[in-house]
């Protein structure tokens, strides 16, 4: 059980990084693009669902070495986006738009997509008595409806774009320190703060998030007196 809702916490963080980008997007059709998105994830994998049966999902989660695979995803889409975020920050203060950034903006987490497959077959499983297309689309339908009233809370909450990429970075590093301790948790480690396994796929993640928390503080230290200038000046105009 403490497996399924650490990997819960992995996808909500994952999908609030997601619906965080997609506010700093402000684009005018950005609502409908986010749609469509939903329709064609949800409908690309209805039938591959349909066939999965739920003995299989579980039986994969349970799986260490898969724990230890969304552990090394995380950790990855992590970086990126403390990368993409001080980015952001960057062609924002210097008034330059960059093509990967634009692009960047739009791709959804990979946890959160893979949630997203995961909580449609077990939808799938868990209720009868209705159509599967019906439940697929109510499903779709309700998760968009969602990412869009967070995205209209946060613009309204929290409309300054600087604040909405502070806090994709605290949302950010939330799920690099959580990367650290998913794969020792999933060994059954009573002490997740020394590490005394044969699990080399855990120890390699966890320096890996020790040694890349540091460069990444490292490589984006340079910015942080670009943006405190940009932020005096935006607070006196």
């Amino acid at each position: 059980m403490a497996i399924y809702v650490f990997l819960g916490i992995f996808i909500l963080l994952s999908g609030f990084c997601t619906i965080l980008k997609w506010t700093l997007a402000k684009q005018r059709f950005s609502y409908l693009i986010q749609g469509l998105f939903f329709l064609v994830l949800g409908g690309g994998f209805y039938r591959y669902n349909l066939n999965m049966t739920e003995s299989g999902w579980m039986d994969a989660l349970k799986h260490p070495t898969i724990i230890n695979y969304v552990a090394i995803l995380q950790l990855i889409e992590t970086i990126a986006l403390i990368a993409f975020a001080f980015a952001f920050i960057r062609s924002r203060v210097e008034l330059k738009k960059q093509t990967w950034i634009q692009v960047f903006i739009w791709i959804p987490g990979v946890i959160s997509t893979l949630g997203f497959i995961v909580i449609q077959n077990a939808l799938f499983v868990a209720i009868d008595g209705l159509d599967y297309s019906l439940i697929n689309g109510i499903y779709m339908i309700s998760v968009w409806i969602a990412c869009i009233s967070i995205q209209f809370f946060i613009s309204k909450v929290l409309p300054e774009w600087e604040i909405q990429t502070e806090l994709l970075i605290v949302a950010a590093f939330i799920q690099l320190l959580a990367s650290m301790f998913l794969p020792l948790i999933v060994s059954d480690l009573k002490s997740p703060g020394i590490v005394f396994t044969n699990d080399w796929t855990s120890i390699g993640i966890s320096l890996s998030v020790i040694v890349g928390t540091i460069l990444t503080g490292s490589l984006l230290a340079p910015f942080i007196p670009q943006l405190k200038r940009k932020l005096s000046t935006i607070s006196k105009q």
